[in-house]
């Protein structure tokens, strides 16, 4: 059974705002992402590249990830490499950079 009990009308009209406050993890990888952003908009060139040195703690699939959403968000495609056991390397996608991994494209015969 369901129970009722009167309230103020004001309750109705002015909800409540929930102010969440960012998690450490959450506020790191948003110092993060504006870090990358920063790196992102100075290639500008095939003939820039950045090398990205990793903090003792981070993995290099999480922060090679991070890149490309950041890359993906910014509409830019760029190619990321690893640069020895903790570092990446960081570059504008060219042709010849392009990874050659996957099924081969079948030309369509028209």
């Amino acid at each position: 059974m369901v129970k009722g009990r009167k309230v103020s009308a004001e309750l109705l009209d002015s909800p409540k705002r929930i102010v969440k406050t960012l998690t450490p993890a959450q506020l790191k990888r948003q110092v993060m992402d504006t870090q990358l952003r920063g790196i992102l908009n100075r290639l500008s060139s095939a003939d820039d590249a950045f090398m990205l040195e990793l903090e003792a703690g981070e993995k290099v699939a999480t922060v090679r990830l991070r890149v490309l959403k950041v890359a993906a968000d910014m509409k830019v495609q760029i190619v990321v490499r690893t640069g020895g056991e903790d570092a990446l390397l960081v570059g504008l996608l060219t042709p010849g950079r392009q990874s050659h991994r996957g099924r081969r494209k079948v030309a369509v015969a028209q």
